[in-house]
């Protein structure tokens, strides 16, 4: 059975826990990952991201979203795979404040 929050649990502030140089280098690595997108579509509370099917940007793609699950748990990660090789998309989204977040880590 699935872990669910208390109703009246907090939720993680929307702030990144990595010091300023390891931020740096993670924009980087997000930038070289998310550069590769074939479409960036923005959604209310967050933005998704269209990949080619191969298992080299489905590798990439799980391991950002593993290192970024460390570091930044206000995010909700959607992975979606499709059948026979077809296109990758990586959702970010979460609360209130997500998307300007990640709105300024994409700006550079």
């Amino acid at each position: 059975m699935a872990d669910v929050a208390a109703p009246d649990e907090a939720a993680p502030a929307i702030a990144c826990t990595l010091d300023a140089t390891s931020l740096e280098q993670r924009k980087g690595l997000l930038w070289e990952i998310l550069g590769k997108a074939a479409e960036r579509v923005e959604l209310a509370d967050g933005y998704r991201f269209s990949f080619a099917g191969d298992a080299v940007t489905l590798d990439e793609l799980t391991h950002v979203v593993g290192l970024e699950r460390k570091c930044c748990p206000f995010l909700r990660f959607v992975l979606t795979i499709e059948p026979a090789g077809g296109p990758l998309r990586l959702q970010l989204s979460g609360a209130e404040g997500t998307k300007d977040f990640l709105a300024s880590l994409l700006a550079g």
